[in-house]
């Protein structure tokens, strides 16, 4: 399959200023140049971001900043090169949030990260910080689940946890959605996966799970609490997760059916340019 790569002259003059200041928060944390393969992509991935390319044009770059996104792109410095520092970088605020906590240098290569027992990303950031309205999460997984290793998301009171073996996507936002969990509604634990909860009626809420930009199911539930326990990913609580993960996604407010395609798509596209040969699936 040909890739569909817009590439920016050697000057990046067409690129935006904000995809400009994420390549420059990447060169200065990890002390390295970032090559012009990757700089051009990043500067697609922020144009799909605003609505540039896609099916539904939709700007989700603006509903992102207003609503204090974070997404840590998990950028290479080349098709070879990948640190913690780099992947520390987050891209809509273009600063560094976040550490790895007992990682390894083996644990970065250009394809994502490889968490572990005890291994894992630490955000630093309160999923209460976000309106209980209007709130979504979600990672970008690489590998199938194996055993009971299967949490990939969360705090004390969101989380997200995807499970090949008993073919189960699970999905909480804060306390509320565990009504989601259906058997044999996920028998591919790879791509896209996404929680959120918005408005509905009355005193209730939707809560939403979606894969590859797809609404899989939802639900009304009562008024959700929240905890101020932080979010990692890789891991909730004292569970890990040993699958590899190639973007993390906190904060989304809440998206519609177009928005979230188009979302997809941007971050589809990016996966499969980023470094030669593509880590999407």
């Amino acid at each position: 399959m040909s890739r569909k790569v817009i590439y920016y002259n050697s000057s990046f003059s067409a690129c935006s200023i904000e995809a400009l200041n994420f390549i420059a928060i990447v060169e200065s944390a990890s002390g390295l140049t970032m090559d012009a393969h990757q700089k051009n992509i990043m500067c697609g991935f922020v144009s799909r971001l605003k609505g540039n390319y896609t099916t539904y044009s939709s700007d989700n770059w603006s509903k992102f900043v207003l609503n204090n996104t974070k997404i840590w792109p998990l950028c290479p410095i080349n098709d070879t090169t990948a640190n913690a520092a780099a992947y520390s970088a987050e891209l809509i605020s273009a600063s560094i949030k976040g550490s790895y906590i007992n990682m390894v240098p083996g644990d970065f290569s250009p394809y994502g990260v490889t968490g572990g027992t005890g291994k894992y990303f630490e955000t630093y950031l309160n999923d209460y910080r976000w309106s209980i309205s209007n709130f979504g999460f979600g990672i970008y997984s690489r590998t199938n689940a194996i055993s009971n290793s299967y949490i990939d998301a969360g705090s004390n009171t969101s989380y997200l946890q995807t499970r090949a073996d008993l073919s189960r996507f699970i999905v909480r936002v804060f306390g509320k959605g565990n009504g989601l969990t259906v058997a044999n509604d996920n028998t591919d634990s790879r791509g896209l996966f996404q929680a959120q909860i918005g408005p509905g009626p009355g005193s209730l809420f939707t809560v939403e799970k979606m894969k590859n930009g797809l609404i899989l199911n939802s639900d009304l539930d009562a008024s959700p609490s929240q905890n101020s326990q932080t979010f990692t990913f890789h891991r909730r609580n004292t569970s890990y997760s040993i699958r590899e993960l190639s973007m993390y996604i906190l904060g989304t407010p809440f998206l519609t059916a177009k928005e979230n395609a188009d979302f997809y798509e941007a971050i589809q596209w990016y996966q499969t340019n980023i470094i030669t040969g593509g880590r999407n699936v």
